[in-house]
């Protein structure tokens, strides 16, 4: 539902695939078709990844949705989705930077972090995006900003 040509970024309804008769054919033949198409349409995939990862990451000014119902032109509430995704961003780039450049992190702890944080970004590239998909990185984000602002060794002893 992820990957087609009507594919949003969100999750969606998609019509059966000729041949599905229950879960395991429609997982096969499904994922199939889905990569059929990111393979013929690259450009476009990419797009669509780039729409999912906002979803994903930048769904946590969905907030924002609640708060200006009816209340705000669509142009001023992305504004302010823009501005609080801004803040958010920028809070997670000054910690890692804070945290290198004190060098607290030890290669034991930084390469299985990296490599988490990296899977679970890169999973909802391929698949429908929902900000719930970011719960799995909270922790390590909140290791992130307290390594960077205490500024303590992290290591695996």
């Amino acid at each position: 539902s992820a990957n087609n040509p009507n594919a949003t970024g969100l999750a969606m309804r998609v019509d059966p695939v000729p041949g599905e008769v229950d879960e395991v054919s429609r997982d096969r033949l499904r994922m199939r078709a889905a990569l059929r198409w990111m393979a013929g349409h690259p450009g476009r995939w990419l797009q669509l990844a780039l729409i999912k990862a906002t979803y994903t990451w930048g769904t946590s000014s969905s907030i924002m949705s609640v708060v200006s119902t009816d209340r705000l032109p669509p142009r001023a509430e992305a504004i302010c989705k823009a501005i609080l995704n801004v803040a958010w961003a920028a809070l997670w780039v000054w910690c890692a930077v804070a945290s290198f450049r004190r060098s607290v992190w030890s290669l034991p702890v930084l390469v299985p972090m990296t490599f988490v944080l990296g899977y679970v970004f890169a999973i909802h590239l391929f698949y429908e995006a929902h900000s719930r998909h970011q719960i799995p990185v909270i922790p390590f984000l909140l290791i992130v900003a307290a390594v960077g602002l205490t500024g303590r060794r992290m290591t695996n002893e």
